[in-house]
């Protein structure tokens, strides 16, 4: 299933490309077209891109950037926001790289600005999110297909994110929890096959 993988290049106690598991995993499938690198902020720290300056938003760009094509061989052209928040500034940054997509969270879509191109950044912002970050818990099945039935009826695109921490269970991989996802991607493949929606990274789009 096409997707996009947000990766974090670095932070005060670690670097991607000196993650040997990690980039051994992300090499091997750097060549399959179902997947898409973005960078996911440059350490994720809180409010990294909230109050940042075109300089330094930049200079976090091009190095995450870099340190990713390091990796995988590719340059990302697409940034996730941490924590869903960034400035103009971040904008302008985006530009002077030419990195032409931001996905971030729900505020894209209260300015109005939600899957549309805007002085060449597209936005593609979340619609979806398995997990209710307010209750610490899973919405249900039926909630988030309605949501995405929802953005679709709306954008004509569902963007669900996914983030791994929440299907684990003290580090491991929880089957419960799992089986949400599985069934939410096969609810998504059957929906491709009966012709109602095309599976997409955002770089495809």
């Amino acid at each position: 299933m096409p997707q996009v993988l947000g990766v974090v290049p670095v932070n005060v106690v670690y670097r991607l490309d000196a993650d040997t598991s990690l980039s051994s995993y992300l090499k091997n499938v750097s060549n399959d077209a179902f997947f898409e690198f973005a960078m996911h902020g440059y350490d994720h720290s809180q409010n990294e891109f909230g109050s940042i300056t075109v300089e330094n938003a930049t200079n976090k760009l091009e190095n995450g950037t870099a340190v990713i094509e390091k990796v995988v061989g590719r340059k990302p052209v697409t940034f996730i926001v941490p924590y869903n928040v960034y400035n103009n500034n971040t904008l302008e940054a985006l530009k002077i790289l030419n990195m032409t997509i931001i996905s971030s969270g729900y505020d894209d879509v209260g300015r109005g600005i939600a899957f549309k191109e805007v002085e060449g950044i597209r936005h593609m912002p979340q619609t979806t999110d398995p997990f209710n970050w307010q209750t610490n818990s899973f919405f249900t099945f039926e909630e988030i297909i309605g949501s995405c039935k929802s953005a679709l009826n709306t954008y004509d695109a569902c963007v669900i994110t996914v983030h791994a921490q929440t299907f684990s269970t003290d580090g491991m991989v929880d089957p419960e929890k799992l089986s949400l996802l599985t069934a939410v991607i096969d609810w998504a493949k059957g929906e491709e096959v009966a012709g109602n929606v095309t599976l997409a990274t955002f770089h495809d789009i």
